[in-house]
């Protein structure tokens, strides 16, 4: 039985790329600085694109198109020494952009694929408020045509052209499917037979389009967060947070891609910090060893970040609020040398 389309003409994805750069380091890497751009082109994508459920078979895998990425990388450093403290400083940026340079079988979800846009990218209504009790019935209030029948508390959508209801030509490209900027920097300071290093990442930009477990209340009998202690009631009509609802309730769930369930995935964290000595040699001669080391180290000690959640270092920009975080490790131990 022959469940799948094929494509019989199907060839290898290939890839052609410019690359451009430089190394430079003065007095023994006093300075040191590592510059590169790229230019890179994928042609013959392999992808499976949507079709309708009415054709009886599966979607086949195809050649999709052409897409572009183009982008920086960029890392300084620092060594030097002053008596008998040496220090070192690293930092690393890096930035890319991709475009849909041509594609077979376009296609706009809560994702859009279209050339001339980056590849995926978010796709959605804008929210715009809370619907007050005034605009039920007011014909100024644009009709929804995926919540026909408001009430007060429920999102509301901004009609993008104009025309008087907010339908699926209302949606538009949000950036954010993509962070601006993936950044690290770290530094490392010894003296004498102590050793202090620190690591640090984040990324700018990015914003996770996430629900259920966390956003929507009671979504299995989950009790709602915090900021639902300020959601719409006739004494507090909130234009930020919908009157409490049960997931799933259409007034909120109908516009679930939308601008409203965007998070801000930006953040810096502190991935590693280590403290070590090193023991005397005397000592250790003793002990017939060649060295020990004793250290204390932790990782993902603390996170600066407006993500709402336990942890923006998700697993994507769409799904699940609610992903188990990374957690903190401490740890205590010895690096012998026989």
């Amino acid at each position: 039985v022959n469940n799948t389309f094929r494509d019989q003409s199907i060839r290898w994805e290939s890839t052609e790329a410019l690359d451009f750069g430089f190394d430079f380091s003065v007095k023994n890497g006093l300075l040191g600085l590592t510059f590169d751009w790229f230019n890179r082109a994928a042609y013959n994508i392999l992808a499976q694109p949507l079709i309708p459920a009415s054709l009886g078979l599966n979607s086949q895998t195809i050649n999709n198109g052409r897409m572009r990425s183009r982008g920086i990388e960029l890392e300084l450093t620092h060594r030097n020494r002053v008596g008998e403290v040496g220090y070192g400083v690293d930092f690393q940026v890096s930035t890319a952009r991709n475009e849909v340079l041509d594609i077979k079988v376009p296609s706009k979800g809560s994702r859009i694929r279209e050339i001339g846009l980056p590849y995926d990218s978010h796709y959605l209504y804008e929210w715009d408020g809370i619907f007050q009790v005034e605009d039920i019935g007011n014909p100024d209030v644009p009709e929804h045509a995926l919540n026909p029948n408001p009430r007060p508390g429920d999102l509301k959508m901004k009609d993008q052209d104009g025309d008087g209801d907010v339908d699926e030509n209302d949606r538009i490209v949000v950036k954010g499917a993509y962070p601006d900027f993936i950044y690290s920097f770290g530094f490392n300071v010894d003296y004498k037979r102590f050793s202090l290093t620190s690591f640090f990442q984040g990324v700018a930009g990015p914003k996770a389009r996430v629900n259920n477990w966390g956003v929507d209340p009671f979504m299995q009998g989950t009790a709602p967060t915090e900021k639902f202690r300020n959601a719409w009631t006739e004494e507090n009509r909130s234009n930020t947070i919908p009157a409490l609802y049960i997931a799933g309730y259409s007034g909120v769930a109908s516009y679930g891609a939308s601008t409203y369930y965007l998070q801000n995935a930006s953040y810096l964290r502190l991935k590693n910090i280590m403290l070590s000595y090193m023991l005397p040699d005397a000592f250790v001669s003793k002990l017939k060893l060649g060295g020990i080391n004793v250290y204390v180290s932790a990782d993902n000690l603390f996170t600066v970040t407006d993500y709402e959640g336990a942890d923006p270092e998700r697993n994507g920009v769409t799904g699940n609020y609610a992903q188990y975080p990374q957690v903190k490790i401490y740890n205590v131990g010895l690096n012998v040398k026989f």
